[in-house]
């Protein structure tokens, strides 16, 4: 991952997975904070067409206020997982049906740190990510509400299996940042970004 690959610390209520490439983090916010932001997503795709372009069947939200304030909050607990120094880019929600699917990609220089929240889902079934290691092997990591997954999403290929009836609704938001003193600290809070899309 070169250079600038961020090293994770231990400590606190972790697992890890592929060496420290990332990092699971049981309850990195309450439940009850998560359901709160699962709420009000719903409620906001209950109100308008809001068309993903990268997930089929999904909708999405683009630096929105309230995540900005949750990953405002979030940004000590993210330096302390990371070792590092961060800026904060912007965040990305996306509630998932049963049509979704995420093909396999890496993302942009503004997503070097990543933080993936579940804030909910319908029913008994959470419809997990996955990640590749370096021997190319996934790993599926299940989100209950309130988990986190810390990951490089600039050098670590992840995606979504397509989606079956079980899953039904679920929103994950996702909270980028880039190391301060890497080379993508320009992207400070994503304002070199012409468009809405991730």
């Amino acid at each position: 991952m070169g250079e600038y690959r961020f090293n994770l610390e231990a400590g606190g209520n972790l697992e890890y997975l592929n060496d420290m490439e990332f990092q699971l983090v049981r309850n990195i916010i309450s439940q009850e904070r998560a359901y709160i932001m699962y709420d009000y997503f719903l409620s906001k795709y209950d109100s308008g067409d809001f068309y993903d372009p990268q997930v089929f069947g999904a909708s999405s939200f683009y630096k929105d206020i309230e995540v900005y304030k949750l990953q405002f909050d979030l940004l000590e607990v993210m330096q302390k997982k990371t070792g590092r120094k961060l800026y904060t880019t912007y965040n990305y929600t996306r509630v998932y049906n049963n049509k979704s699917y995420l093909d396999e990609h890496t993302d942009r220089e503004a997503c070097e740190v990543t933080l993936d929240i579940c804030m909910g889902y319908q029913g008994d079934y959470v419809w997990p990510i996955w990640m590749k290691d370096n021997n190319n092997q996934k790993h599926y990591v299940d989100l209950k509400p309130g988990d986190g997954l810390i990951y490089d999403g600039l050098h670590t290929s992840h995606g979504r299996d397509k989606a079956d009836d079980r899953v039904q609704r679920q929103v994950n938001c996702f909270f980028h940042y880039v190391d301060a003193d890497g080379p993508y600290k320009n992207y400070i809070l994503d304002l070199f970004r012409k468009n809405q899309m991730r």
